[in-house]
């Protein structure tokens, strides 16, 4: 079921914060947009909790300036009245 525009926009921003440099390399400000329940399906098939995600972004290479990171695509659905899925293609 297609989530309503509020959580598509909720998601949308929070995703944008996630992709600012200064907020990946904050263990505190990924802790804070990520949800206890989080998990990553990887374009690799691996899967990915929060602490694995806080983990990785603390050791991904800076980002150079001028080169953001940038999303193809998203796709936000609603699985239930308490869970949302976020698909994002980089």
């Amino acid at each position: 079921m297609k989530a309503d525009y509020l959580e598509e926009s909720l998601l949308r921003e929070l995703e944008e914060r996630l992709l600012q440099p200064d907020v990946r390399k904050s263990a505190k400000d990924i802790m804070d947009l990520l949800a206890d329940e989080f998990i990553e399906f990887g374009s690799s098939g691996r899967v990915f909790n929060k602490q694995q995600i806080i983990e990785s972004l603390q050791n991904e290479p800076i980002q150079p300036p001028g080169r953001p990171h940038h999303v193809n695509k998203r796709i936000v659905f609603s699985i239930s009245s308490q869970i949302v899925a976020l698909i994002v293609a980089y």
